[in-house]
């Protein structure tokens, strides 16, 4: 899942617009590793175990998270991923800053 930014001009400055978002099952995460870097140009990777619950529960809250207006400060990108953690009972590896390459180096510190 991910939050590709707005795209329409509807709603305020203040509450955003429509999100934008790609949700995607891959076979393999070397599937899903070349599909981010072919589309977005990431070249990392995290990988968290997780059980089936806290599976279900990170996708539930994503999935909510990706139907609100996209605003680029309070909710963007980085919000899906903080939604998925807080989902997934995994607060505590953080997700919260709002700069995408800070937010990621912080999710590898804590990994």
């Amino acid at each position: 899942m991910a939050s590709d930014g707005r795209v329409d001009t509807s709603g305020s400055m203040w509450m955003g617009g429509k999100n934008d978002v790609t949700v995607k099952t891959f076979k393999t995460r070397q599937e899903a590793i070349n599909f981010v870097k072919t589309k977005y140009n990431y070249d990392g990777s995290i990988t968290i175990k997780i059980t089936a619950a806290q599976d279900l529960g990170a996708a539930t809250r994503a999935m909510k998270q990706l139907q609100s207006n996209y605003h680029f400060l309070f909710n963007n990108c980085n919000h899906i991923i903080s939604a998925a953690l807080t989902g997934a009972g995994l607060s505590q590896y953080g997700g919260y800053l709002v700069i995408p390459n800070l937010n990621f180096k912080e999710l590898k510190n804590n990994d």
